[in-house]
């Protein structure tokens, strides 16, 4: 979804396949990089699947299909997906709800 400062709402639907934990997703940083894309953007993403917070660091990962479930260290920080989404974009307020 995507909602612009102006009141106006724009339902976009963008199906992204599974993420991997590189936290690559093309189709999610093409749709933010775009032209139309503006900094008073507000893009709303729901993340399919589950998160946990890591008791050791208090940081909040995205478990994909390459986890374990014993072993979630080395799942996807919430934070590089949306670095890697955003960095470099005009948009400046990207929401995860996962």
């Amino acid at each position: 979804m995507l909602w612009r400062k102006e009141g106006q709402v724009r339902r976009s639907r963008l199906v992204v396949p599974p993420l991997r934990s590189t936290g690559t997703a093309p189709e999610l940083r093409a749709f933010c990089t775009s032209s139309e894309r503006r900094e008073t953007d507000l893009i709303a993403v729901y993340v399919a699947g589950h998160g946990e917070v890591l008791e050791e660091t208090s940081e909040h990962v995205l478990l994909t299909d390459e986890n374990r479930p014993d072993d979630i260290a080395d799942a996807l920080l919430t934070i590089m997906l949306a670095r890697k989404t955003l960095v470099g974009t005009k948009v400046r307020r990207l929401l995860l709800m996962p």
